[in-house]
């Protein structure tokens, strides 16, 4: 299993020596570019679920692409 930890900068190097202190527990920090990444993919998956409900309109797959 996977986890994502978001920690404030000041505290990161307690918690990465803190993790790998386990010994079950593999330590791979993710790259700026990784991490804008992860989090455009979990605002994605929030807008899906608002869609779902119903709290938010979906645009039409022609108007997406057109877009683009």
């Amino acid at each position: 299993m996977k986890i994502l930890l978001e920690v404030p900068t000041s505290k990161a190097k307690m918690m990465i020596e803190l993790l790998r202190s386990i010994s079950f527990v593999k330590v791979a920090p993710l790259s700026k570019d990784k991490s804008r990444r992860v989090d455009d993919l979990i605002e994605a998956m929030a807008e899906v679920g608002e869609i779902k409900r119903g709290a938010r309109r979906g645009k039409p797959l022609k108007q997406f692409l057109d877009e683009l």
